[in-house]
């Protein structure tokens, strides 16, 4: 017991789960309807994208997305010149951040030999104040992109048909706390990418003994429903509230899970994964 009271204290102390986007799975815009146009007016946490490129209206659209539970996604899919979306933050001086977003194409498929010069390329930008400097993103996965001219992109040959891929890196702010998300859209060639559970959290990414078996869950923050991955089978799950009681296990024995997190009430848990006999906490805020 004291073993899990040090982890919950860590875990505690290293991340606030402050969500700064206010609806990073894109579940609160009518289906089929386009991301609202503006020039950055808008409310903070609302997304809109920019005007004046050819082709932008088809740009962006909402659909239901089959791969996650039927839960709506952003299509990323500009067929003619360069789109961009954004999202106004409020962030606090002199702290480090994670971006995470989950990403996969369209069901297209294309010849991979040509994929440096075919293909979407998503790039991730933190402008300060639309000046165009840019927060300095610190560590990223590099299984899932490159860092490019001050942020991060990926292309859709690093993704994948039928899954979702997480891309995510650290940034830390400065004395500048007015910053705006740039999701940057080059053309697509005809493949079209999937975005969906967009968020910004407070704190740094998690160096977790579990990487090395390729493991990721998704979402977090979560409702019902954690999807969980990972190269080698998944033995359980266990899920801790804060006064370190297991409120929840899962015998899982397979690469892939859906793990039923309905009964938990709002709060936070550290979820504890287990693989080939290793266990790695990690911190899940039920919505």
């Amino acid at each position: 017991m004291k073993k899990f009271t040090f982890l919950m204290a860590l875990c505690v102390a290293s991340f606030s789960f402050a969500q700064i986007i206010t609806d990073g799975g894109f579940e609160n815009i009518t289906s089929g309807e386009e991301i609202l146009f503006g020039n950055g007016t808008n409310p903070v946490g609302t997304w809109y994208a920019g005007t004046g490129n050819d082709g932008l209206d088809e740009a962006f659209y909402i659909e239901t997305e089959t791969v996650n539970s039927g839960n709506q996604a952003l299509v990323l899919d500009n067929i003619i010149g360069a789109a961009k979306l954004y999202n106004n933050l409020i962030l606090t001086p002199n702290t480090t951040y994670t971006f995470s977003a989950r990403l996969r194409n369209k069901g297209e498929t294309f010849d991979e030999d040509s994929a440096i010069t075919a293909g979407t390329r998503i790039v991730f930008q933190l402008l300060k104040n639309y000046n165009g400097a840019k927060a300095e993103i610190t560590n990223a996965y590099e299984e899932t992109g490159e860092l490019h001219n001050g942020g991060w992109k990926t292309a859709s040959f690093q993704l994948s048909d039928t899954e979702f891929r997480t891309v995510t890196f650290e940034f830390t702010t400065d004395d500048v706390t007015a910053l705006t998300l740039q999701i940057n859209v080059q053309p697509s060639f005809d493949v079209a990418v999937i975005l969906d559970d967009v968020s910004i959290t407070e704190g740094t990414l998690s160096k977790t003994d579990l990487s090395k078996f390729k493991f990721s869950y998704a979402p977090n923050p979560a409702n019902n429903v954690i999807n969980l991955n990972a190269a080698k089978t998944i033995s359980k799950v266990e899920f801790y509230n804060t006064l370190g009681q297991n409120v929840l296990t899962s015998k899982v024995g397979a690469l892939n899970s859906a793990i039923n997190i309905q009964s938990l009430n709002k709060g936070i848990y550290v979820m504890n994964v287990t693989i080939d006999g290793q266990t790695q906490g990690f911190k899940i805020l039920k919505q």
